[in-house]
């Protein structure tokens, strides 16, 4: 009997502690399972829509010329006897890019200075000889001077003298105006022949492209184009149309010239992609990356009090980064000035999805 009170006790006993536990480890369970139905905020970026001047756009494929540029070669035959500069090295104008060897040149040179020295022994002769006053040459008649300087020979040596200068500058190669030096074709100790180098000045470029007879409402003289060479797509040129020419090809194209000033990336006869440009004012202009695809429509998400809001848009114009769009009103979409609308992020979200504006 004692036996069976004290295993009611214990039961009873047990019961008790499981009852009095029981809430504590409900209430725990609880508190976990609320945390893991958090909701969690998606991060985004958002702008404020304004209305602005948009850059329409036309692209076209084109090729960068030189403004200026000029073949060089020397005006006499010898042996090259330096050659300055390399290719791609810049050059100033009058500097001397190449010579020849002037061994000869130098020869004469020595030889009439002293024919020169005697012509005029030989004129100061014929003078006194004459009876006149050496000592006051300037008083003496041009007729007589003239008839003394080719008695003596120095008429004749100072015209050598004249054409060696001239054949000392043949043995030279200037640069013409300031640039970068290209297309050397032959080398120290070669015979001369033919062009030595060019020079290009590559301050400044045309851009030739071509257009479709369709797409001229878009161009005139003077108008914007941007140019983007393709092996550098982070470079970018602004410059102008500056000829439009009036004919249309066999294949409906119209060719137009821009011109943009050069840089330590461009080169005469780069491929470049080209992007005509002409201002529309007074439109609501969003990143692309503000567009999305649902439902085979294109969606934007404004944001609002925490939660990115569902929103149709008509696009109606694009270029390389923007959209012009305006509310879908088939969709009873709105969209204003001064909403905010989400630029990143927004790729999953859907329509009152809960998001965090990042810092």
């Amino acid at each position: 009997m004692k036996k069976n009170t004290i295993y009611i006790t214990a039961v009873a006993f047990a019961m008790l502690i499981s009852c009095k536990g029981e809430p504590e480890a409900e209430k725990e369970s609880n508190k976990m399972a609320t945390a893991s139905f958090k909701v969690e905020k998606n991060p985004v970026d958002t702008m404020i829509i304004r209305r602005g001047v948009f850059q329409k756009q036309l692209n076209a494929n084109g090729k960068l010329r030189s403004i200026k540029s000029c073949d060089l070669s020397f005006n006499t035959s010898g042996v090259i006897s330096s050659i300055n500069y390399r290719n791609g090295q810049r050059v100033s104008a009058g500097s001397v890019i190449a010579t020849l060897a002037t061994d000869e040149l130098d020869s004469k040179a020595k030889q009439l200075e002293h024919t020169i020295d005697k012509a005029e022994l030989d004129l100061l002769d014929y003078l006194i000889g004459q009876g006149y006053n050496t000592d006051s040459i300037d008083v003496i008649s041009k007729e007589v001077m003239r008839v003394a300087n080719l008695r003596s020979g120095l008429a004749t040596a100072l015209s050598e003298k004249e054409k060696l200068a001239s054949d000392y500058k043949k043995s030279k190669i200037i640069a013409p105006f300031s640039g970068k030096v290209a297309n050397i074709t032959l080398k120290k100790g070669e015979a001369n022949r033919d062009i030595l180098c060019s020079v290009i000045d590559d301050s400044s470029f045309d851009v030739e492209f071509s257009l479709l007879e369709t797409e001229m409402d878009m161009v005139a003289v003077g108008g914007r184009v941007v140019v983007v060479p393709f092996n550098n797509k982070e470079a970018k040129f602004i410059g102008e149309i500056i000829e439009v020419n009036p004919i249309v090809n066999d294949k409906g194209q119209i060719m137009i010239k821009g011109k943009v000033k050069g840089s330590n990336v461009t080169m005469d006869g780069m491929s470049v992609r080209v992007y005509v440009e002409k201002s529309s004012p007074n439109h609501l202009i969003v990143p692309k990356s503000a567009v999305v695809i649902r439902d085979n429509m294109e969606v934007l998400f404004r944001y609002k009090d925490g939660k990115a809001m569902w929103t149709y848009v008509n696009i109606l114009m694009a270029n390389n980064n923007q959209y012009v769009v305006t509310a879908n009103t088939e969709r009873n979409a709105e969209l204003n000035e001064g909403d905010a609308i989400i630029t990143s992020g927004n790729l999953n979200l859907g329509d009152a999805s809960d998001v965090e504006v990042k810092n």
